[in-house]
């Protein structure tokens, strides 16, 4: 849309120019001096403007950048096809309203102002020159993706909204992950976490976070007990954890992905938000690798990266 407004902008003074100039020949024909100052004048005038060619360079170069990087984005969230993710650039109304989810989570990309500096200076330049300031419009512009600190926030942004999802893709159901596109607030770019319940949206909300990888800490020839950290930063509080488990093979690689795996994991409980657990009935001589996440009322936090393969002791003779 904005793309489509500079174009139109662009070609109404390209109309105006030729208008300008056309009118100005009968003048410049046979009169030297009046050609050179009448065009020096005209295209002074230009360079002054919001049509001058490096701010229009400008201007397109960062919305190219803007582009690529939210494509980016979007083909990272939608390459796993088996994920559930409802990209959608109108209004979140119609889902939010959608009773068979109890929560709608959001990934909000809020980088496209509705009143874009540059295209308010064009139009405000072609049909309201009082409201005009090139003093303003010559301003120095500052990215939003010029920001390295912000740029790593919203990278980690998209990644926890992606692992979030990929955890709650097949259990629960009462969940909606959509991403969509919304105007900034306060003029401040940047892409926000947004939980709704129940059709509020819920503020200050933080996504589970995701257990470090379980380790042993006693190991017998038919169990093993398991401890890890969880910082337990989200704002929902943790019920439980479930830990999951499978003998190792060589083709189980420590912090390979959950989806390529083929053998079907084992699953235990604890109670209630203990880190700890004990796995019992476990074959002798064998080596098993864990993985764990929380269970909170909203859902469940993403998996764990593997433990170090742990190998239960030979059976007593």
């Amino acid at each position: 849309e904005q793309l489509l407004n500079f174009t139109e902008q662009l070609s109404e003074m390209q109309r105006d120019l030729k208008e300008k100039i056309a009118l100005y020949l009968p003048e410049l024909r046979g009169n030297t001096s009046v050609e050179e100052s009448v065009l020096f004048n005209v295209f002074k005038q230009l360079d002054s403007s919001p049509f001058y060619q490096r701010k229009l360079e400008s201007w397109l170069k960062e919305k190219e950048k803007e582009i690529a990087l939210m494509t980016t984005w979007i083909k990272y969230l939608t390459k796993d096809r088996s994920l559930d993710i409802l990209i959608k650039s109108s209004s979140l109304d119609e889902v939010i309203g959608d009773s068979r989810y109890d929560y709608i989570f959001c990934l909000s990309f809020r980088f496209i102002e509705e009143n874009d500096p540059q295209l308010t200076d064009m139009q405000n330049y072609l049909h309201n020159k009082n409201s005009f300031n090139s003093s303003t419009s010559g301003k120095k512009h500052t990215t939003w993706f010029g920001n390295r600190h912000n740029m790593t926030k919203f990278h980690e942004n998209v990644q926890q909204f992606k692992e979030f999802a990929e955890a709650n893709n097949v259990e629960n159901t009462k969940i909606k992950f959509i991403v969509n596109e919304e105007d900034p607030v306060n003029d401040t770019k940047t892409i926000d976490l947004i939980l709704y319940d129940d059709g509020s949206e819920q503020s200050g909300f933080i996504i589970p976070s995701k257990p470090d990888a379980p380790y042993a800490i006693s190991v017998t020839d038919n169990n093993i007990t398991l401890a890890w950290v969880d910082a337990a930063s989200g704002t929902e509080e943790v019920q439980n954890y479930k830990v999951m488990y499978q003998k190792h093979h060589d083709k189980t690689l420590v912090g390979k992905n959950q989806n390529e795996e083929e053998e079907q994991w084992a699953e235990e409980y604890t109670n209630a938000s203990h880190n700890k657990i004990i796995i019992l009935n476990l074959s002798p001589s064998t080596t098993f690798v864990f993985k764990v996440q929380s269970i909170t009322a909203i859902g469940l936090s993403a998996i764990s990266a593997y433990s170090k393969p742990i190998e239960t002791l030979a059976k007593k003779v």
